[in-house]
């Protein structure tokens, strides 16, 4: 199983064909988190996603920058590992929960 850091798209179409459907639903790219753990916002700042945090707010956080990563480099934009963290310590900053441990890679 591939991991979510290795997210390729290789056909350009398929990129243009993504972000075009995600428009029709009314769902634009670039999406990003919310301010809620867990939450994930389109590009015009609604909710788009919400990832159930009852079991741990921690992978809850963690799932939905997986999601946000994979959707938005499905749709042409490229996240790297450092922005993904980054996302995350925001996230985790606007709920008042302190940082997560550095981890070395």
């Amino acid at each position: 199983m591939s991991d979510h850091r290795e997210v390729r798209v290789e056909n350009p179409m398929l990129c243009a064909q993504f972000t075009d459907w995600l428009l029709r639903q009314g769902a634009p790219l670039p999406w990003n988190v919310g301010a809620i753990i867990g939450e994930i916002v389109d590009a015009e700042d609604r909710v788009v996603v919400r990832v159930d945090v009852s079991y741990s707010r921690e992978k809850a956080g963690q799932i939905s920058a997986a999601i946000l990563t994979t959707v938005n480099t499905c749709g042409g934009f490229k996240v790297s590992c450092r922005e993904r963290h980054d996302a995350i310590r925001l996230q985790r900053a606007r709920q008042g929960l302190p940082a997560l441990p550095r981890r070395r890679l």
